[in-house]
């Protein structure tokens, strides 16, 4: 943040839950962190009627159980407020003057973040009022200016070059900052450290010696109080088409030639590029016994809470490599990782037939979340003086050894976004890219007869048919 004297993170939004839960303890936390300049403004923005004094005071309660007194009264003294309706142009005038004419927080060589806090629908509204007003005197952003959107980007392919394309009548591509909260986790970050920082494994990690891959999401909880939301996304918007093919991507990225953010995601963008069109019989649906019964749920809902799907990516060093993605809600437990599922050996060299029908498939583990952390199994002789066979060890490597995971991503996916660091976030054609390989089970999921679901218990895992998905190439789920 050195490079930069002045900053104003404008917030639409900021009266809404996002703001409260999410955005105002990560902005005090980077503030406690020193990471913020000294001229710093937030702009909270909303339709809410209420003044500064007002924000603050909501936003003294949201940081309640952070820092101290002296840290948070210095906080709020950061916080501005402007009621305003988000499809004015006028009113952005006026944030327009607010900005420039704060004399204390803005000077002509800083910088201005607009973070969209706000539903998809009304975020059209106000990149359209943003693109008419003085921000951009000639139909485009003048000056140093940036805008942070939250998911969905869309919810298909053609809402997406849609939305692309009204963000892009105003912004640059490289002013654009679409948020993948999970790109920001410490244990999805360290895959990239895993694969391109470890020379033991990079020789491995190929068709020759994997025989699939399998990315589990899975979540104890059901949709709790978001019935009205979720039944218009579902699993596969929610969840498969951005987190779980981040998650893809970075484990079956090729290296990228510089150490630059561009570089890796052109890297992952190959990946996205590379996956094998879905047909029918390539993914499983499902939904809760309950979910119907949910506030905000249409109780003749088809709407998927659990997706398994079979994937392939269709490259030289994947052809041939399924890859089993799976995520839903209400489930046995809470657990997020990868699992690399690596070829049983060519030939079993021991004299005993016992011993070598005990040999394992060496399995590597890396999980995100709980108890993050990576395991690696592989086969050792039982001691004794008889020959006692084969057994599985493993070896383990627990995050909380080194330091405290940290679960919140906000204050680093805004931090990087203020400091126009692209590597967190979305580009524009992987996006699409994904939304239309995802588009097939989209398509599946309104021809879904409601006599069909409820297909799965709570706190089961999921439908008795996902298990097909592997078990037709003779896999099986692992945990």
């Amino acid at each position: 943040m050195s490079t930069i004297s002045s900053y104003a993170l404008v917030i639409f939004g900021a009266s809404g839950d996002l703001t409260r839960r999410k955005l105002l303890p990560a902005l005090f936390n980077l503030d406690c962190a020193g990471k913020l300049p000294k001229a710093f403004r937030v702009i909270g923005v909303a339709r809410t009627a209420m003044d500064s004094a007002t924000w603050q005071r909501q936003a003294a309660e949201a940081i309640a159980d952070l820092g101290d007194d002296a840290q948070r009264a210095a906080f709020s003294k950061r916080l501005v407020y402007m009621p305003a309706d988000y499809s004015s142009v006028a009113d952005c005038n006026r944030l327009y003057d607010l900005l420039y004419n704060c004399d204390d927080c803005f000077e002509s060589q800083g910088k201005v973040l607009f973070h969209l806090a706000v539903p998809a629908t009304v975020s059209e509204a106000i990149v359209h009022a943003l693109g008419k007003s003085r921000f951009a005197p000639q139909g485009r952003m003048v000056g140093n200016h940036a805008i942070l959107v939250e998911k969905p980007f869309g919810t298909d392919l053609d809402s997406a070059v849609a939305m692309r394309k009204l963000l892009m009548d105003t912004f640059e591509e490289e002013e654009i900052y679409r948020i993948d909260h999970y790109l920001a986790k410490d244990t999805v970050r360290n895959l990239v450290v895993f694969r391109f920082c470890n020379a033991m494994f990079e020789p491995l990690w190929n068709r020759n010696y994997i025989e699939n891959v399998q990315i589990t999401v899975h979540e104890k909880l059901g949709i709790e109080e978001r019935g009205e939301y979720y039944d218009q996304s579902g699993v596969l918007r929610d969840m498969i088409q951005n987190h779980v093919l981040q998650v893809l991507a970075l484990i079956a990225m090729e290296p990228p030639i510089a150490a630059d953010a561009e570089s890796i995601r052109d890297k992952k963008n190959e990946v996205f590029r590379s996956l094998r069109p879905l047909f029918p019989g390539d993914w499983v649906l499902g939904q809760y016994d309950g979910y119907r019964q949910a506030d905000g749920v249409n109780p003749d809902s088809t709407t998927p809470t659990y997706a398994a799907l079979r994937v392939h990516v269709d490259n030289w060093r994947w052809f041939g490599v399924p890859f089993y993605l799976r995520s839903g809600k209400a489930l046995t437990d809470k657990l997020t990782e990868v699992v690399i599922v690596f070829r049983t050996i060519p030939l079993c060299v021991l004299d005993d037939p016992n011993s070598c029908a005990s040999v394992q498939r060496n399995v590597l583990r890396l999980r995100l979340q709980p108890q993050e952390g990576i395991h690696l199994s592989f086969n050792v002789q039982k001691p004794g003086i008889a020959n006692e066979g084969i057994d599985t060890a493993r070896l383990h490597f627990n995050y909380d050894e080194v330091g405290q995971i940290t679960h919140e991503s906000y204050a680093r996916v805004v931090l990087d976004a203020m400091l126009g660091k692209p590597g967190l976030f979305w580009r524009s054609d992987s996006i699409e890219t994904a939304w239309e390989f995802i588009a097939p089970a989209l398509a599946d999921e309104k021809n879904a007869p409601p006599e069909g679901y409820p297909n799965y218990q709570p706190g089961s895992n999921g439908p008795a048919s996902a298990a097909k998905l592997p078990q037709q190439a003779g896999h099986n789920w692992y945990s």
